[in-house]
């Protein structure tokens, strides 16, 4: 929560033209932002697809339909 007040207050400060500068006109944040998103995607995937293998095999317990 203090982090998401901060970052709220810091926004509030910066002009979005200084962001915008900050960034470059090209996309490559726009491309870096994408391949994150796609990668952590994958990871997310994965890791549910452990987390299932680990129930099915009764190695920890979960509750389903919450």
């Amino acid at each position: 929560m203090l982090f998401t007040s901060v970052v709220l207050h810091w926004m509030e400060e910066v002009d979005r033209l200084e962001i915008a500068g900050y960034l470059g006109g090209k996309e490559v944040f726009d491309q870096a932002i994408a391949d994150f998103s796609a990668a952590d995607a994958d990871k997310n995937e994965r890791d549910f697809g452990l987390l299932e293998e680990a129930a099915t095999a009764g190695r920890i317990s979960v509750e389903r339909g919450l």
